[in-house]
């Protein structure tokens, strides 16, 4: 099993990395196998291995649950967007998720490519790949929620939100730091894209809960 995916970056820089199933290899460091990243782009994705960025990574194991983490670095606050550029050998009935460990949700990358708003910097702990059978079923916050995704953009003093599956949002509730309710959107649009403006907002980390009609989902959003 040969698995490509890549990642086309807030500034449209593009990465592909290559998963190879190989009995040969393991999990950990494979000399002949594994590719070490040698050329650093201003934004990159890669896999975390032994707490070092590879661009190829030979392994023995591809089960259901199996993870192997992904870092990825951004120059500029933004959209990222990730998605599987090519499979080989790959069995209908395997899935392929992406997990967000910090807000714990999946995104199925067969259904759709996934996009994720980063602020700049390095993110090596919070991605990984991960795999399942097309029939498991996931908990309804991972399964029906895990699409949905929002941003403060401070140019235009809005919260937007993403919702490529249409998922139906009944409200959103943006909180401090310390769990203050600041501010409350009830009328929500069914559009894949949409800005509600909040302005007046200071400078720092808010949590953003997205009330969907399938469960509740939390975001951080920072405003600058």
């Amino acid at each position: 099993m040969k698995f490509r995916f890549g990642i086309y970056t807030v500034n449209t820089i593009q990465r592909q990395l290559l998963l190879t199933i190989d009995p040969n290899a393991t999990t950990a460091v494979d000399l002949g196998y594994d590719g070490i990243l040698n050329e650093s782009q201003m934004d990159d994705m890669y896999w975390m291995i032994d707490g070092d960025k590879y661009i190829i990574q030979g392994s023995n194991d591809a089960e259901i649950d199996t993870t192997y983490p992904l870092g990825i670095t951004t120059d500029t606050d933004g959209i990222n967007t990730i998605s599987i550029n090519a499979l080989e050998n790959v069995p209908d009935s395997m899935d392929i998720f992406i997990h967000d460990i910090e807000n714990n949700t999946y995104h199925n990358l067969r259904e759709s490519d996934y996009e994720i708003y980063l602020t700049a910097g390095e993110h090596l702990d919070r991605f990984e790949m991960t795999f399942r059978e097309a029939d498991d079923t996931l908990s309804i916050e991972d399964n029906e929620l895990s699409s949905l995704d929002v941003y403060y953009s401070n140019e235009t003093e809005s919260l937007v939100l993403l919702n490529p599956n249409y998922k139906e949002v009944k409200s959103i509730e943006l909180f401090n730091i310390i769990g203050q309710s600041i501010h409350t959107i009830k009328d929500i649009s069914e559009l894949d894209y949409s800005e509600y403006e909040v302005k007046d907002l200071s400078s720092g980390t808010y949590i953003v809960k997205i009330n969907a009609v399938s469960g509740s989902v939390s975001k951080k959003v920072l405003v600058k």
